[in-house]
C-alpha cells in the first residue's frame, strides 16, 4: 500500500507559496490554446503547428476517461501561469 500522506504535505507546503493547480476544464481551453500557440512555447512542442480550436476540443475530449494523463494548470497567488502539466 502506498503513503501518501507527504503528498498532502507537499501540497500544503506549496499552498503557503501561493502555489495552487486545478484540473482543466472546458472553459479553460482557448486559454490554454493561446498559451500553445504562443512563439515561446509552440518552438518546444514536438508538433509545433498552430493549434485550432477544433484540436484543442479533440485533445481535451482525449483526456477524458484516459487514467494515464492527468492535466492540471498551475496557478501563483490566483493567477494562471502558462504552465499544464
Amino acid at each position: 500500500m502506498n503513503d501518501t500522506s507527504n503528498c498532502n504535505v507537499r501540497l500544503k507546503s506549496l499552498e503557503k507559496f501561493g502555489i495552487s493547480f486545478s484540473d482543466i476544464e472546458e472553459c479553460d481551453l482557448e486559454m490554454i490554446r493561446q498559451w500553445r500557440n504562443s512563439p515561446e512555447i509552440r518552438q518546444f512542442m514536438v508538433n509545433s503547428e498552430i493549434i485550432s480550436p477544433e484540436l484543442q476540443k479533440q485533445w481535451f475530449e482525449g483526456l477524458k476517461g484516459d487514467k494515464t494523463r492527468l492535466y492540471s494548470i498551475v496557478y501563483l497567488r490566483g493567477n494562471p501561469l502558462e504552465l499544464v502539466i
